[in-house]
């Protein structure tokens, strides 16, 4: 993985691994909501396809 610094920001700001591990962190928390979010969308679609198809 690679880390790219934000520009015009102080280096040791970026590099601030603490801070880098909430960003990052903070980054995973919202793909894991969106991904979790269209896995759901997907299986209620499924789902009432499968309803619509057995009545």
């Amino acid at each position: 993985m690679q880390i790219v610094p934000e520009p015009q920001s102080n280096s040791r700001i970026s590099y601030d691994p603490v801070l880098l591990a909430l960003k990052l962190r903070a980054d995973d928390m919202q793909h894991a909501a969106d991904f979790s979010l269209q896995m759901g969308r997907l299986f209620y679609r499924s789902r009432l396809c499968s309803l619509a198809r057995s009545s």
